[in-house]
């Protein structure tokens, strides 16, 4: 599929095309939940929910307070694939001007 690590979803192996990034932060707990879009090698695109930790990506259960989503939501003016694929609509809302969003496009 591509140079860079396979993701494994239960479709077949996946490639990353598109991710957001929300940091969150929970006491002193740092942690970013990571909508992302994939694509398999036959072409069908998927939306998958995952955060990270210390680097690593983990596929466990992802929790989003209602800011979190918000800013979600805005930075979907930025990644049109996931804006594309995600169920929820893209608001009007501006991105929080905060340096812990992030949209990366492969």
């Amino acid at each position: 599929m591509s140079d860079q690590h396979p993701i494994t979803t239960p479709w077949g192996r996946a490639r990353l095309i598109e991710e957001a990034r929300v940091d969150q932060t929970a006491g002193e707990r740092r942690f970013g939940a990571l909508p992302q879009l994939l694509e398999t090698a036959d072409g069908c695109e998927l939306v998958r929910f995952a955060y990270t930790a210390g680097g690593a990506v983990r596929r466990s259960p992802v929790t989003l307070r209602s800011e979190d989503l918000a800013a979600f939501r805005g930075l979907l003016d930025r990644a049109p694939g996931l804006a594309a694929m995600a169920p929820l609509a893209s608001s009007s809302e501006p991105v929080p001007s905060s340096p812990t969003v992030a949209v990366t496009t492969r």
